[in-house]
């Protein structure tokens, strides 16, 4: 279990040395939707490829006859197909396109702050479709969590971002990815997570295309790629997509949503450590909250080893693999 929580452990480090490396280059003048629809365009392929080796251990386990590797990465039934199109639609392409709005409409730190509230949604969906049982030691953890990541975000006081449909986008989007890393369980119990994974993008990349296409600016310079944007577009691709994702869709298998989402709260803690030794940005009283965010989190893992060891933990395996 530990190797699963070094894995989250990873994502979130990823998210935090995005966030330096943003800083450092700065903003590009790329369209924000033709950028995502450039990062999903060029992650499906590399995932496809990460999954090829393990087609062939796949189809070994699948029906007589199945020998080919490109069968191999399709989903078995049109059921699963249109259900890992539901999962690219909300947790590669929905998450995206309505924090990139939501965001235009108020600000990042309005963005941020709305981002966590990722394992308070998925936690609530989680007990209330019983995938997770109710535990007031998950519910202190999430409120520790939550309190510690807002008291650093909201270092710099009040922003101007008030627009109110600017901040129900960025809740939907956080919605939406709690829905998903909860549906996409299912998915995961009969798919390797590489699969899984790919399938998701490629879907993503469709419907950020058709986006593009509609609502991006007409203008050239915001599709031209520049020497800045395209390293910024080769970190983005390599780590907070393809490595982030598919580090995500393996620990899924293994931890609850709400454990999994956790660990998002940590990313404003591992964001000050990392600008305040390569940025030389001042630490601040309010990254104190540090500490209740890691009392947080230990207290969600804490809370689920102890349901594992109750009777009806098996039930729950059921619904959800752990």
């Amino acid at each position: 279990m530990w190797n699963v929580q070094a894995g989250l452990l990873s994502v979130a480090a990823i998210n935090a040395i995005y966030n330096v490396v943003a800083q450092v280059i700065g903003r590009s003048s790329l369209d924000p939707v033709v950028f995502s629809t450039y990062r999903d365009f060029a992650a499906a392929p590399i995932l496809f490829v990460l999954a090829l080796p393990g087609v062939g251990r796949y189809i070994g386990q699948g029906p007589a006859g199945q020998t080919a590797a490109g069968r191999g990465l399709w989903p078995k039934t049109r059921s699963d197909l249109f259900r890992m199109a539901l999962q690219g639609a909300l947790g590669v392409y929905a998450n995206q396109i309505l924090f990139l709005f939501g965001v235009e409409l108020t600000d990042a730190t309005t963005g941020s702050v709305c981002n966590l509230t990722l394992p308070v949604f998925a936690a609530a969906i989680g007990m209330c479709t019983g995938r997770e049982s109710f535990r007031w030691q998950t519910i202190l953890g999430l409120c520790f969590c939550l309190a510690g990541a807002l008291l650093m975000k909201l270092e710099a006081g009040p922003r101007e971002g008030g627009s109110v449909l600017g901040v129900l986008l960025l809740l939907a989007g956080s919605f939406c990815s709690a829905v998903y890393y909860i549906i996409q369980k299912e998915t995961l119990r009969r798919y390797p997570a590489v699969l899984v994974t790919s399938w998701e993008y490629l879907f993503g990349f469709a419907l950020m295309a058709l986006s593009a296409t509609i609502l991006a600016d007409r203008r050239p310079q915001s599709w031209v790629l520049t020497n800045a944007s395209i390293v910024m577009l080769a970190f983005t691709v390599l780590f907070n997509s393809v490595a982030k994702y598919l580090l995500n869709s393996i620990c899924n298998k293994y931890v609850s949503a709400t454990v999994l989402t956790c660990w998002s709260t940590v990313v404003p803690v591992f964001t000050a450590g990392l600008s305040f030794v390569f940025l030389s940005q001042p630490l601040r009283v309010s990254y104190l909250g540090s500490l209740p965010v890691l009392l947080g989190v230990f207290l969600v893992m804490r809370a689920r080893e102890d349901s594992r060891k109750e009777p009806g933990f098996a039930k729950l395996q059921e619904l959800e693999p752990c």
